[in-house]
C-alpha cells in the first residue's frame, strides 16, 4: 500500500514538473522563433558592442547607432588624409556593416 502511494506521488510530481517547464518555455519565446545558441548570443553581444549598444537594444536603436557609426567611419570621409587612415576606416566600416547585418538577421 505504501509503495503504491509513493509511486503515485512520484508520477504526479514528475508530470507536474514537466508541465510547469513546458508552460514556462511557451511564455518566453515568440511562435516560430528559435532559441539562440550560446555562440550566437556571444556574437550578438560583440555586434552590439561594435555599434556601441547594450544587450536588449531595440531595432530602431540599432538602426540609429548603425547610421551614426557608418557616417563616422566611412572611408570617403578620410580620403584626403592618406591611404593608411583610409584603410583603417575601411576595416572598421566593414566591421560595422557585418555587425548590422548580423543584428538584422541577414547574415549567412
Amino acid at each position: 500500500m505504501l509503495f503504491r502511494f509513493v509511486l503515485g506521488f512520484l508520477i504526479v510530481w514528475l508530470l507536474l514538473t514537466i508541465v510547469r517547464a513546458v508552460l514556462e518555455n511557451v511564455g518566453q519565446r515568440k511562435p516560430g522563433s528559435r532559441r539562440p545558441s550560446a555562440g550566437n548570443a556571444e556574437r550578438r553581444r560583440k555586434a552590439l558592442a561594435v555599434l556601441g549598444l547594450y544587450d536588449g537594444a531595440k531595432p530602431a536603436e540599432i538602426k540609429r547607432a548603425y547610421r551614426e557609426m557608418a557616417a563616422k567611419y566611412h572611408p570617403d570621409r578620410v580620403a584626403h588624409l592618406g591611404p593608411e587612415l583610409m584603410e583603417l576606416t575601411s576595416e572598421k566600416f566593414k566591421e560595422i556593416n557585418a555587425a548590422y547585418e548580423f543584428l538584422l538577421g541577414r547574415s549567412r
